[in-house]
């Protein structure tokens, strides 16, 4: 359960010259706020939103409306129903399930009745991971706690290389590549992704940008400092550590060989200063927004905060520490007495 706590306008005014240094922006257009909150999505979806943070995962995606997207293993269509709400009439939402290769027994709930997407712009289809092929001219592909998954005999272990290559192919120069996934030990490479359903994500980073991507960023969104990363992820009930990560296709095609570089580290956790709204920026317009709304977001007892600013045209949301907090409240009890 979380409290939001409202705070007066003076509060709001002191924020933006106080904590742009302290604290990671990210910037959520409407069209990201419109689809998390469409009534259609049901309520076991909205249930998720606090683990998942739908929002923050897609701003830093930057997925838009009209764009063309590959879905890779989608699961029960979480993200299927959002997404396909913000690419909208214009855009195309491709959801690509993978047929494994080595039957296994499916779980209890597997048989249930799946929430439907309410939208007319996705193209359901299922392949073999071994022989992936994808539409031409894609702006974004993304997949969530699931490339790990094509590490293990269930889905023939292909080789991740052409896979990734797949990819790369049919993304349009400067498209994007999303691997969202369980973080394992540093260092630990594809050990645990049958036994945890983990994976380094220094491993992913090699085998993705050996298929000619860029590295393009991480998002500290869904990181969890506390998890020793030794459990399975399914004992930890959506908390585990886990990376975002943006690849990108670079603009000028093919590029050499890159599997020998050496991209940026995976930050680790270093307790507080991880924040839960942390996140590589893409930052707001630089005009001044008029604010329809604010509050702090907290899970009670902690130590993490996120300040929502609302306007009109979008959302922008502040990591903040328990020290910023106070630092805010001194500013805006400095601002109320004319200091």
């Amino acid at each position: 359960m979380q409290r939001k706590f409202q705070f007066s306008a003076a509060l709001v005014g002191c924020t933006i010259s106080g904590l742009l240094a302290a604290a990671m922006l990210v910037y959520i257009p409407q069209y990201v706020t419109s689809a998390v909150n469409d009534s259609s999505r049901p309520d076991s979806d909205r249930e998720r939103d606090a683990i998942r943070k739908p929002a923050l995962v897609i701003a830093f995606a930057g997925i838009r409306p009209g764009q063309k997207m590959v879905e890779l293993m989608p699961g029960g269509g979480y993200f299927t129903r959002i997404f396909c709400q913000i690419l909208g009439p214009k855009g195309h939402l491709y959801p690509i399930a993978m047929m494994p290769a080595v039957k296994r027994n499916a779980p209890a709930e597997a048989g249930a009745e799946r929430p439907r997407s309410p939208c007319h712009n996705v193209t359901a289809d299922i392949q073999n991971a071994a022989d992936l092929h994808l539409p031409a001219g894609l702006d974004v592909v993304w997949t969530s706690e699931n490339y790990h998954d094509l590490h293990n005999a269930m889905f023939g272990k292909p080789d991740m290389k052409a896979f990734d290559r797949a990819i790369f192919d049919a993304l349009k120069p400067g498209g994007v590549f999303i691997v969202e996934d369980h973080a394992a030990a540093e260092g630990s490479g594809a050990r645990d992704t049958e036994t945890l359903h983990r994976i380094d994500p220094e491993l992913v980073k090699q085998e993705v940008t050996s298929a000619g991507f860029v590295f393009d960023g991480a998002s500290d969104a869904l990181r969890n400092p506390d998890d020793t990363h030794d459990v399975r992820v399914f004992d930890l009930k959506g908390r585990s550590d886990k990376f975002l990560f943006k690849f990108r296709k670079p603009k000028g095609g093919v590029i050499a060989d890159n599997a020998g570089a050496a991209p940026p580290a995976h930050p680790k956790p270093t307790g507080a200063s991880q924040t839960p709204a942390a996140a590589a920026p893409q930052m707001a317009p630089a005009e001044p927004r008029r604010l329809t709304g604010q509050k702090i977001v907290a899970t009670p007892g902690g130590e993490q905060f996120v300040l929502q600013l609302t306007s009109p045209e979008g959302e922008v949301q502040f990591a903040l520490s328990r020290e910023d907090l106070k630092e805010l409240a001194t500013q805006a009890g400095a601002l109320s007495e004319g200091q």
